[in-house]
């Protein structure tokens, strides 16, 4: 699913690259989890993946446009903030 949805969103020749770090990135992540002699440095690598694809999906869906953003004004401490901060 994940792999039709880039193919539909990186379509075109000037996305070539973009989809091959996104099929690079999910292969390396599904290749990873399921290595029965994993380390710390392969799981770390797997999480590194896991938040490029993330991060992909997140980006192509819209989720990071600026206007998809909502900042909120930020309230006043309600306690005294100490010197030393």
């Amino acid at each position: 699913m994940l792999e039709a949805f880039i193919a539909v969103e990186l379509g075109g020749g000037s996305n070539e690259i973009a989809r091959k770090h996104a099929k690079a990135a999910m292969d390396l992540t599904l290749g990873l989890q399921h290595d029965r002699t994993a380390n710390f440095r392969t799981a770390a690598l797997c999480e590194e993946a896991t938040t490029s694809v993330v991060n992909l999906v997140a980006i192509l869906s819209g989720r990071r446009d600026p206007a998809a953003v909502a900042v909120a004004p930020v309230p006043p401490p309600s306690a005294p903030v100490p010197e030393w901060f």
